[in-house]
């Protein structure tokens, strides 16, 4: 190894340098920090199937489930693609980032470290994947799309349910919205409509009024009430790409959706919030069949708003131009979908709290694990102390702006 490994992994190639001693390692998996080692070889070889030169090679070595230690490569080639192995067979992909599953660029600071923590998602998936099949019974009998197993799951009141995340920027670059929403809702029995919103010609049409509300709308038509209608404090610029799109006036973030629940062909119920009414977008709309990247030839200078929506519902969706999250969940086999659409980082940064989450107290929702009494009692010493520690935050916070308000007067 080089000086610049030994400075960066430690003498020994050892990640806690990088991780830090707060790391936790993706629950499922015995490996840790101490437990890979990590080199970086000359820089030399070829990158890819295409052999392309190798700007930058790092190399792994871990366990794997089978007890042997495996060779992990990560090798970025001169466009900057990086090209991942295991044992010399090519992992599709790329370095995914836990959160939204989204692809590291190979030139990221972190991308070490990155890497590592995806190594060590894989091998905790592996292994608990490999004990569920250790223990694995037969599947029930209302499993599949026969028609026994869709007449005992209606008996059963057993439902089946999904969800899918995605960033817009994936959706662009991997295929299409039309393909993804499809992919995702195989039994939704209602159409989803997909239009761009003319920007300019909408601007023309309101001249220096080109604030527009989004609304609340709720209705179930087996219901006795009339479609609810709430108008958010909210204003929506068709210009606007940056996050501010999903912040209400005040500056608190909020996420916008469209939901249905059907009965065969029919919308039975629908309910959003964040959205747009359909009359009053209608004129200045343009059919889509998918957002796939425009051609060539047909790019403008800026991308367009794109409007979602359901076909026998009132309300538009509205994706902006910049970069949002994606929340497509299905329930009841498919007879109630609801696509949800937040700002990219404030979701990504909450998806990573739910991993981190997940990584420390992965034992605790492990209903296969049996904890020991002192287990427990450190672990509600832990969350004693971080309670603690949180209401002496909020409280000096609290006294902070006091004291401002009291000079401000």
């Amino acid at each position: 190894m080089g000086s610049h490994a030994r400075e960066a992994y430690g003498a020994d190639g050892r990640m806690d340098h990088v991780l830090g001693a707060a790391y936790h390692a993706p629950y499922g998996t015995p490996l840790g920090p101490d437990d890979v080692r990590v080199e970086e070889p000359a820089h030399e070889g070829t990158g890819g199937s295409d052999g392309r030169a190798v700007a930058r090679r790092l190399r792994l070595r871990a366990r794997g489930t089978d007890e042997r230690e495996h060779v992990h490569e990560l090798c970025v080639d001169e466009r900057g693609v990086g090209h991942p192995t295991v044992d010399g067979a090519p992992l599709p992909g790329g370095v995914v980032d836990p959160a939204l599953g989204e692809k590291i660029a190979p030139d990221d600071p972190d991308l070490e470290v990155l890497w590592v923590d995806q190594v060590l998602r894989g091998d905790a998936e592996a292994r608990l994947s490999s004990r569920e099949t250790a223990r694995a019974v037969p599947a029930p009998s209302w499993e599949g799309d026969g028609v026994v197993a869709v007449l005992e799951r209606a008996e059963r009141n057993v439902v089946s349910y999904q969800d899918g995340w995605a960033s817009t920027e994936d959706v662009r670059r991997d295929g299409s919205l039309s393909t993804w929403l499809r992919t995702h809702t195989p039994y939704m029995t209602v159409p989803w409509e997909l239009f761009r919103l003319d920007s300019a010609a909408f601007l023309r049409a309101k001249g220096d009024e080109y604030v527009l509300l989004r609304e609340y709308a709720c209705h179930d038509a087996q219901g006795p009430d009339e479609p609810r209608i709430r108008y958010l404090a909210h204003d929506v610029d068709p210009r606007d790409r940056a996050p501010e799109a999903f912040q209400l006036v005040d500056g608190r973030p909020f996420t916008a959706f469209i939901g249905v629940r059907t009965e065969g062909p029919t919308v039975v119920a629908y309910d959003a919030d964040g959205v747009l009414p359909r009359d009053l977008l209608e004129p200045h709309l343009v059919p889509l069949r998918d957002l796939a990247p425009v051609p060539v030839d047909e790019q403008t200078q800026e991308e367009s708003w794109v409007a979602v929506g359901i076909a026998g519902t009132p309300m538009l969706l509205l994706i902006p131009p910049g970069p949002s999250a994606l929340r497509l969940h299905t329930d009841e086999d498919g007879a109630l979908t609801v696509l949800e659409l937040s700002d990219l980082e404030v979701t990504r940064a909450s998806r990573l709290r739910e991993e981190r989450f997940r990584r420390r107290w992965g034992r605790f929702l492990d209903e296969d694990v049996e904890l020991a009494q002192e287990e427990l009692d450190r672990a509600v010493h832990e969350l004693h102390e971080k309670l603690d520690r949180q209401r002496e935050t909020l409280a000096a916070e609290s006294s902070s702006d006091s004291r401002a308000e009291g000079q401000g007067r």
